[in-house]
């Protein structure tokens, strides 16, 4: 009886491992065909989301750590609009410019602006508040959202 409990195990750990292991290369491969523009964010499914966010988690901490990691560009900006579109990591985001200079198409910028709410971030190396409206969003879908906002 011990010694099928032992079998039982180790069989269900290599299960779950070979399982576990087959999830990050599907994580890796759509991560990899996001970057290479073959494939866009909303085309994933939530769960291959999730294993594409732990691989640019990964690849973010063998890259150093904290060096850059919340680094984003701004993509897009329209004269007299609040909002605009930022770029981090393999998503987009749009933001509302709340107490912040008018960022222009190709300032940088460093926060996490990749979840919902109000951040304070650094643009253009001025401390300023921002609201992130909506994202995780493909490049496409972020400037519908914005065009939508800055009618």
């Amino acid at each position: 009886m011990h010694r099928l409990f032992i079998f039982v195990f180790i069989a269900a750990t290599f299960w779950i491992t070979t399982a576990a292991f087959a999830d990050v290369q599907r994580g890796l491969r759509n991560y990899q065909e996001i970057l290479a523009g073959r494939k866009r964010v909303e085309q994933l499914s939530p769960v291959e989301l999730q294993e594409v966010l732990q691989v640019h988690e990964a690849v973010k901490s063998q890259q150093g750590g904290n060096t850059g990691e919340n680094q984003f560009e701004v993509v897009a900006a329209v004269r007299g609009c609040k909002y605009f579109v930022v770029e981090q990591g393999v998503s987009y985001s749009l933001v509302e410019d709340w107490l912040c200079s008018r960022p222009r198409r190709g300032d940088t910028g460093y926060g996490n602006v990749n979840s919902y709410g109000i951040k304070e971030v650094n643009l253009d190396g001025s401390r300023c508040s921002i609201y992130v409206d909506d994202w995780m969003l493909s490049k496409s879908r972020a400037l519908e959202k914005m065009a939508d906002k800055c009618q």
